[in-house]
């Protein structure tokens, strides 16, 4: 399971929470594009933009075949 996060404290700065929700959601979209790219089969996990990651896509990025 992967995802981004930023800081801790910056998460209980309330008056930033906007900017820390908005960030931490565009990066894990970004984290899921960049291992897809990487030849990683990436599904979703739950509902707060985690990714499980289950090993190379078959024929992918550096794979055996």
């Amino acid at each position: 399971m992967v995802s981004w996060t930023t800081h801790n404290l910056l998460s209980l700065d309330w008056s930033r929470w906007a900017a820390y929700h908005g960030t931490q959601a565009v990066m894990n979209g970004a984290l899921s594009e960049v291992l897809d790219g990487l030849g990683f089969q990436v599904s979703p996990f739950g509902v707060g933009g985690a990714w499980i990651v289950t090993g190379r896509k078959p024929g992918g990025r550096g794979s055996a075949q």
